[in-house]
């Protein structure tokens, strides 16, 4: 029997005892206004489970807490990409985040796993490899990547990038955020923002972050 998902709860830090501490593969998915799954278009077919992203980790509650602080605009312990990507880019089409809903598998069900999690030299991979089987199976029922998983590789280069040759930090344009903090590139569509702007923008990120302190607090 393959592997099931857990019992949908709503993305709400209150509900994080919920969620194993330990191991898990995760998945965040998107209701309508009436409770129900609301279908996503993909490449190939819709996705009518409303899947926005697909997650594994090592601490699942902490990692729920990320996740669930990320899609309310605020940050929790080390902060959530995906879940930030929902709060830029769809939050705004839909009027409140309680909308999203949170499923996990347990990576200590299968006997076998579990003997690989309790060496420290395989645990993360092993959670790794999970994420990646489920992302190639969505894929390969709908020829793309669940709207809020992200292409770490690729942000981390261009940041990476940014902080080295102009001492930025990563941000976005304010109002509908229609472009990345990128100074002087351009694209179709897409005019080019100076380096003084993208240096006031990135700036004023970084400060907003500051002061929300470690856990999505206001710092004192």
């Amino acid at each position: 029997m393959s592997p099931a998902w857990s019992s949908a709860i709503p993305c709400a830090a209150d509900h994080a005892t919920a969620v194993p501490a330990g191991p898990v593969l995760y998945r965040a998915s998107l209701l309508d206004e009436h409770g129900s799954p609301k279908p996503i278009p993909r490449f190939w077919q819709p996705d009518n489970d409303g899947i926005l992203l697909i997650g594994e980790t090592v601490g699942g509650r902490n990692r729920f807490r990320e996740l669930a602080a990320a899609i309310r605009g605020e940050k929790w312990g080390r902060g959530h990409g995906p879940g930030e990507s929902f709060n830029n880019w769809f939050r705004a089409h839909f009027a409140t985040p309680d909308r999203v809903v949170f499923q996990w598998y347990d990576l200590r069900a299968a006997p076998e796993v579990d003997a690989l999690l309790a060496d420290k030299r395989h645990r993360e991979k092993v959670a790794v490899a999970a994420e990646l089987l489920a992302i190639e199976h969505y894929r390969w029922n709908f020829g793309d990547l669940p709207p809020c998983n992200t292409q770490h590789a690729k942000s981390n280069a261009v940041t990476t990038w940014m902080q080295e040759t102009w001492g930025l930090p990563w941000g976005y344009m304010p109002e509908a955020k229609a472009r990345l903090n990128i100074p002087f590139v351009s694209a179709p569509g897409i005019p080019p923002i100076s380096l003084d702007q993208a240096r006031q923008v990135g700036e004023a990120e970084l400060l907003k972050r500051q002061q929300r302190g470690p856990n999505g607090d206001q710092s004192e």
